[in-house]
């Protein structure tokens, strides 16, 4: 007790105990022996300090003290309060609980002074005097206990009355309690039921259903229906499992009816006092708080009592399989895990043909495109003839997506480990009995991820391939450099068709290239798919091979040859307008008629030739002339006066302004030089700079004088045809005319 209310750490020391013990030796001293200190004598010796400390309220300890009329039952009226408020102190969790209850009994006995008389005459006057205090409002009795009451633990208490007055008389609410309490029950005790399957340790679940129907089984979960006897009829349960047959893996639990109006009573007063605290909020008071810690340790009382009928309720649950066969046991654990594993057998009759921990080494081994994987099981036959691997190719048949596989033999009957179910897939695409696509991609085992079997589609070849075929085949991909390891033919088959597809089309174009072959047959072949297209290349093998390096051939002669055939289209439109061009264009226009670019003998080298040397030289001529006229006019430039008279930097900027520095260099050695002056300059630019030049450096003059004379006024002599002396004095005079008029207006002319 001392414990309980030591909220300030005093009262549990030794020193305070030894002070209530000598207190007690003191007060008893006189008394004859036989005499024994009562259990009430704690209050009065640690009550003030209680009060202080908060742990004893002074609304409670008043109506300890305002019975103590001064008569004998008044006396034992205080005495009974202070003990059933200690005894309310005391702790209910498990563990420090001492069972100790303020019951009529259990006051009369720790109230007892003399042992010689003991506690006979307190148990006739103990009950009389606590049902008067229940009336006058000082205590509240809950079931067979008895608790002091304040006004406020008075409204707490009406509140919880209320409530479980209003619950109790609920059929509905006291069913939905029932039932949610059962399930949850059910739920505690069967939630650690682990199951692992068969060799290959495959882990399984159970599954709870509350429901009225009887559930099917999902293929990933062990049904355990849960009925009990408020809402169906044992018999009915037992008949309905027998009718289920020995075949039916569905597992039925019966919780009996047992004690079902005490649960019904302790179901109400554990809902109203939980709703109660919910309801009532955390009181900031003294009085409120003690009575929150009342209306807790009530809903801890009704929570120990609900433990207790549960226990009994769910020790006489049954537990049975289908066929009527009762699974016996101490708990409800052990009994339903015992059924599951009979459950499973039933479930999942053809889980065996798979169950071998060592399908991860299959997968291990077909994820490298080994043939063999299945000897990691020990087997060593026909892939085909496995148990696993004959189920898988009957299933697939006409193709299956990789999810719905995995669905069907994870499902009831088969329920194998999903490393047998993709090791035989995988095995099953290394060794060519089945095809893999990937959104439409043929996909090698060995590029097959397992995060992608879900998304692949599967289907079975129905063509198989002989060794024999397999090594041609290799041999034909290597003629279109097309690189094929063993069991990879399905794969690289697509590959081998869209190389000889590319070549086809570079060994052929627009004229004057041949015409692109025909590749009907081969585009028919690049429809099929797996095996049958392994088989189709094998057919066409030599054909094909000749193809493949007939093909290559040509396209790399047209790759050498059309260079120097745009070579000659430029040379043709340079030479444009010259005697040269009606002898070539006809040869090219045949060329390109005839598609004759790739014969035997390239007929465009002679044509080039012939179009270089005209070229050659009417380019020669053309910038001679050009450079003769340059030559004389800048050499009368430069005699000039005027030229003189300027410095050397103005000089090169005059020239550089009017574009007479110099003039381009013109190579014709060679055809690729002789095309690459006609693209800087052609012959028509070459004979317009000619006639362009002497009116550039008469410009350049005039720059000259301007720089000399700013106010120079410059004049053009006026254009005339001269025939005889008369006409050129008529012209003269015109000429002097100008010149006289111009120089009226300046100083200077030019």
């Amino acid at each position: 007790m001392l414990r309980a209310v030591d909220k300030a750490g005093t009262t549990g020391q030794l020193r305070t105990q030894l002070r209530i013990v000598y207190e007690a030796v003191r007060d008893s001293a006189d008394w004859p022996l036989g005499t024994v200190i009562p259990g009430d004598y704690l209050y009065d010796q640690v009550s003030t300090n209680m009060i202080q400390t908060g742990v004893l309220l002074r609304e409670i300890d008043e109506i300890v003290r305002k019975q103590r009329d001064g008569s004998d039952d008044g006396t034992l009226r205080s005495r009974l309060c202070a003990l059933i408020f200690l005894i309310s102190k005391l702790s209910r969790e498990p563990g420090s609980d001492v069972g100790v209850r303020a019951t009529p009994d259990t006051l009369a006995d720790l109230l007892v002074e003399d042992l010689k008389a003991g506690s006979t005459d307190l148990r006739k006057r103990i009950p009389e005097l606590l049902n008067g205090l229940v009336q006058g409002g000082e205590l509240m009795q809950v079931d067979s206990e008895y608790r002091l009451q304040t006004r406020e633990s008075s409204a707490w208490d009406a509140a919880y009355r209320e409530k479980q007055s209003r619950i109790f008389n609920d059929p509905q609410r006291m069913a939905d309690l029932r039932s949610d309490m059962l399930r949850e029950e059910c739920g505690k005790q069967l939630q650690g039921v682990k199951l692992l399957h068969g060799k290959s340790k495959e882990p399984r679940k159970i599954e709870l259903h509350f429901t009225e129907d009887a559930p099917k089984p999902s293929g990933h979960t062990i049904p355990v229906w849960i009925r009990d006897g408020w809402s169906v009829n044992e018999r009915t349960v037992l008949s309905e499992a027998r009718a289920d047959g020995t075949d039916s893996p569905l597992i039925s639990v019966y919780i009996q009816r047992r004690a079902a109006e005490d649960l019904k009573r302790t179901l109400a007063d554990h809902k109203a006092a939980e709703e109660t605290l919910q309801t009532k909020g955390i009181p900031t008071s003294n009085e409120g708080k003690e009575a929150r810690q009342s209306m807790q340790t009530r809903l801890d009382a009704a929570t120990t009592a609900l433990d207790s009928i549960i226990m009994d309720i769910f020790g006489g649950t049954r537990v049975i399989q289908g066929g009527g066969n009762e699974v016996t046991g101490m708990l409800l654990a052990e009994k339903v895990k015992d059924a599951a594993q009979d459950s499973l057998v039933r479930m999942y009759p053809q889980f065996d043909m798979a169950d071998d921990a060592r399908w991860g080494r299959v997968v291990e081994r077909a994820k490298k495109g080994d043939g063999s994987a299945l000897e990691a099981i020990d087997h060593t036959g026909d892939i085909d003839k496995h148990p696993v691997c004959s189920e898988v190719l009957n299933y697939i048949t006409a193709g299956k997506k990789g999810s719905d596989i995995r669905k069907h033999f994870e499902d009831v009957s088969y329920g194998w480990p999903q490393d047998a179910i993709d090791g035989s897939l995988l095995a099953l695409l290394a060794t060519g009995h089945i095809r893999a696509t990937l959104n439409g991609k043929p996909l090698e085992v060995t590029e097959l991820e397992r995060t992608k079997i879900r998304s692949t589609d599967f289907r079975v070849e129905i063509a198989t391939v002989s060794a024999k075929q397999r090594i041609a085949v290799r041999k034909l991909f290597q003629t279109a450099g097309v690189g094929c390891k063993s069991n990879e033919e399905a794969t690289k088959a697509a590959v081998f068709v869209k190389e000889m597809l590319r070549r086809a089309d570079e060994a052929g174009g627009d004229p004057p290239l041949p015409a692109k072959p025909a590749t009907t047959e081969l585009e028919d072949i690049g429809n099929l798919v797996g095996n049958e297209q392994v088989i189709a290349l094998f057919d066409k093998q030599a054909e094909l091979t000749k193809q493949a390096e007939g093909w290559s051939k040509t396209a790399e002669l047209g790759k050498k040859r059309l260079p120097r055939w745009q070579s000659l289209q430029e040379l043709l439109k340079h030479a444009d307008g010259m005697q040269v061009v009606e002898e070539v264009k006809p040869q090219v226009d045949a060329i390109v008629e005839q598609r004759s670019l790739l014969s035997s003998t390239d007929p465009v080298p002679p044509l080039c030739k012939n179009l270089t040397d005209a070229l050659r030289g009417e380019l020669t001529r053309a910038s001679q002339a050009c450079t003769d006229i340059f030559d004389a006019q800048k050499k009368a430039l430069t005699a000039s006066d005027v030229w003189k008279k300027l410095d050397k930097d103005k000089r090169a900027s005059i020239l550089g302004e009017y574009g007479l520095t110099s003039l381009p260099k013109v190579k014709v050695g060679t055809e690729e030089e002789l095309l690459a002056s006609l693209q800087r300059k052609s012959v028509g630019d070459w004979k317009t700079l000619a006639d362009a030049l002497p009116q550039r450096f008469s410009n350049a003059m005039l720059a000259a004088a301007k720089t000399l004379e700013p106010k120079a006024v410059p004049v053009k002599l006026p254009s005339a045809t001269i025939k005889n002396t008369d006409e050129m004095e008529a012209w003269l005079g015109k000429a002097r005319d100008e010149i006289t008029t111009k120089l009226k207006k300046g100083p200077v002319v030019i």
